[in-house]
């Protein structure tokens, strides 16, 4: 009934999250964020950068792309689009970045940012991000861009509270989020697997 105000909401669900994330990082006093898109430009095409992370003592720079996705339901049709897209958009999003990085334009653009020439020509390494709001991991066939680290907002939340060792927490977090994927995580079962119940003992045996 009311489209207008419903397309107004959806247009501020990305600075929501972009400043949500923002706040996950203003315990550290060594990173500074910028809060606005940041339009980029390479041989593979125009992209933008949805949220931008300095950690200003190891001169590591993150690098986000934001997602935030209706719910899809109980429909497997509806689930198999939403993953084609958000897969299909967030590794068209990694390649330009890339390229970008690889093309030299990060200090220059840095530098249109206001952050001055010492500093910005000193950011040598970088860590790409794709996190969705409500999902970024599929079963199945899942071709995500191993040149950045995919997760999910819940994910976020319990990895920043890890006392994992690491030189920044843009690098921590981007190496727990890539240990952290479901598809990391995923174990082969044991040949012989036991299960209890009162009275009786289940065992189980997997060939090869």
């Amino acid at each position: 009934r009311y489209p207008s105000d419903w397309d107004k909401s959806v247009d501020y669900r990305e600075d929501i999250f972009r400043h949500d994330l923002f706040n996950l990082f203003s315990s550290f006093n060594r990173v500074a964020v910028f809060t606005d898109n940041i339009n980029i430009n390479s041989s593979a095409g125009k992209t933008d950068i949805d949220a931008l992370a300095i950690d200003l003592v190891s001169k590591t720079v993150g690098i986000f792309q934001l997602k935030w996705q209706d719910m899809y339901g109980h429909s497997m049709r509806e689930r198999e689009s939403r993953k084609v897209t958000f897969l299909k958009t967030g590794n068209a999003w990694v390649e330009k970045v890339c390229r970008w990085l690889d093309e030299g334009k990060m200090a220059e653009t840095l530098i249109s940012l206001g952050v001055p020439k010492g500093e910005a020509t000193q950011m040598k390494k970088t860590r790409l991000f794709v996190l969705g709001r409500s999902f970024s991991h599929f079963s199945g066939d899942c071709a995500m861009d191993v040149r950045a680290a995919w997760g999910t907002w819940q994910q976020i939340l319990r990895l920043l509270e890890t006392k994992a060792a690491g030189e920044s927490p843009i690098t921590i977090l981007h190496d727990q989020l890539i240990l952290d994927s479901p598809h990391k995580r995923v174990q082969k079962p044991n040949d012989r697997e036991e299960v209890k119940i009162p009275g009786i003992t289940l065992i189980s045996h997997f060939g090869t």
